[in-house]
């Protein structure tokens, strides 16, 4: 009886038998054991592995509660990122038509909220004179908003005192 061994040394092909059959499906089996969870463990022992229906379900029912709770979130979300994103549009339109109304006014405080049927605009502005008419600004607002505009306008005014001695 030669070995693999001796093949070597005399530099003879080395024959190659396959395993087993018995052998591959004791490995299987045993492989299969310790890679199920372990309370099938006994089970898969004595029955052999089969696959668990209960837990197909589970990952089914996983998946369905994942996706749910996704989109219970991601929806909210993304509507109220719209709104503040018409919110901060409606902003920059209001800042920029203050600008154009009274170049004289400065801008401390502004709070606008963009509905689907009107914009709502709270300004609060400084001045060092009497402001031009809100109704003006309305009108602007509502020539660039294309909706009904409703203001409701503060104007703090600054006392200016200048001097020059000579």
């Amino acid at each position: 009886c030669s070995t693999a061994f001796d093949a070597l040394e005399r530099r003879e092909p080395i024959e190659h038998h396959p395993p087993p059959v018995a052998l591959v499906l004791a490995f299987r089996g045993a492989a299969q054991v310790l890679l199920v969870e372990p309370h099938h463990r006994a089970f898969a022992a004595t029955a052999g592995y089969r696959p668990d229906v209960r837990f197909d379900r589970q990952a089914r029912l996983g998946f369905v509660v994942a996706t749910v709770m996704v989109i219970a979130v991601a929806v909210p979300l993304a509507l109220h990122t719209r709104d503040a994103l018409q919110d901060s549009q409606a902003a920059r339109t209001v800042n920029s038509a203050v600008a154009e109304w009274d170049p004289l006014v400065r801008v401390v405080s502004l709070e606008v909220q963009d509905h689907p049927d009107r914009v709502s605009v709270t300004l609060v502005v400084t001045s060092t004179r009497e402001t031009l008419s809100v109704w003006s600004l309305a009108g602007l607002l509502r020539t660039r908003l294309g909706k009904p505009v409703e203001i409701e306008l503060h104007v703090q005014l600054e006392a200016v005192n200048r001097a020059v001695a000579s």
